[in-house]
């Protein structure tokens, strides 16, 4: 449940973010062979739909690099950059891979995660987080 003094600080979380989001989006959709305003038409989108199928209020939701310059080789192969069927091609992929994701969510497709890599991942990811929550608590201690 939201709690009311909670209003300001996720304002300032949210403009935080917006502040990374704006030029990274633009950058990333410039790898992409997009153009660098199309950020202010997926991101808005994406995080409606994440907000409405997302499953974790800590996860982070972003596009990477590998994500860009991936969809700009396939897109790429297909038609020459910069015509108006790249940018087709280029958003019916984003809007595939979207569909997959939430598709995969529905069926409950987890299981496939659990391979010997994500093991591998999720252990070294619960080291980190735990020796992390180690040397808090020892500042703490120190403080005192």
């Amino acid at each position: 449940m939201f709690e009311r003094g909670w209003l300001r600080s996720d304002f300032i979380a949210g403009l935080t973010v917006m502040a990374l989001l704006v030029p990274e989006g633009m950058a990333y959709a410039e790898l992409a062979g997009m153009p660098p305003q199309t950020i202010f038409y997926a991101a808005p989108a994406a995080l409606l739909l994440y907000a409405i199928f997302g499953t974790s209020r800590q996860l982070v939701v972003v596009v990477s690099s590998v994500q860009a310059v991936m969809s700009y080789s396939i897109i790429s192969a297909l038609v020459p950059p910069g015509t108006s069927e790249f940018i087709v091609l280029s958003s019916a992929l984003a809007i595939t891979a979207g569909f997959v994701s939430v598709l995969a969510g529905a069926l409950h497709l987890r299981q496939t995660k659990e391979g010997p890599t994500h093991h591998r991942v999720r252990h070294g990811r619960a080291h980190h987080v735990g020796w992390h929550g180690r040397a808090r608590k020892s500042r703490r201690r120190s403080d005192r």
